[in-house]
């Protein structure tokens, strides 16, 4: 097995191209920044890197992970928050 190559099969450029991608969203800039490689590579490769299924579930996981962390540290600061309790809907008199 190639070290490159991590338990869940997926490889060390796979996961540098989820790591950019999640950082901007970005699929064709992500591939720039991990490949050198010319933009019109990069637009059709990265295409066929977001449809591998093993690339797919590493960024699945990866967006799981991120997402937990995000909750774990998600506060509410009470001096910021609205109440629009007092509002009512208006009434509409059918005549």
């Amino acid at each position: 097995m190639d070290k490159s190559i991590g338990p869940d099969g997926v490889s060390a450029n796979e996961r540098n191209f989820v790591k950019e991608y999640l950082k901007h969203g970005n699929a064709r800039q992500a591939y720039l920044n991990v490949f050198a490689c010319s933009k019109n590579t990069a637009a059709k490769s990265s295409k066929a890197m977001m449809k591998r299924p093993r690339v797919r579930e590493y960024m699945r996981i990866q967006m799981e992970k991120i997402d937990k962390e995000e909750l774990r540290h998600a506060t509410v600061d009470k001096s910021k928050a609205v109440s629009y309790t007092h509002l009512t809907l208006p009434t509409i008199l059918l005549v």
